[in-house]
């Protein structure tokens, strides 16, 4: 058997511990397609909190969300209010 490694780290208090500066977080909110059926039952579901939506998170200059694929995790990234086969509509 070989020799067990364990590396250990000096314990630190909460207040010790440096943090990263905060980074603005949004949510884009697009209609599902592009076709502009969806937009306009969307214009009026929305009110009543409903709609067909897809939503992507903008963090540190990307946007991220998850998509129905074949191959990979479903997790893509693409230029913030810009993803493809959807229409923008806001951020929040």
């Amino acid at each position: 058997m070989g020799a067990a490694c364990q590396r250990s780290l000096p314990r630190q208090s909460p207040d010790e511990i440096a943090l990263p500066p905060p980074a603005p977080v949004r949510l884009h909110i697009y209609d599902v397609g592009t076709s502009g059926e969806v937009k306009m039952i969307n214009r009026v579901l929305r009110p009543l909190g409903a709609g067909a939506f897809h939503c992507g998170v903008e963090v540190f200059g990307l946007e991220w969300s998850y998509g129905d694929y074949e191959q990979g995790t479903g997790v893509f990234n693409c230029r913030p209010q810009c993803c493809e086969g959807h229409t923008y509509s806001e951020s929040v």
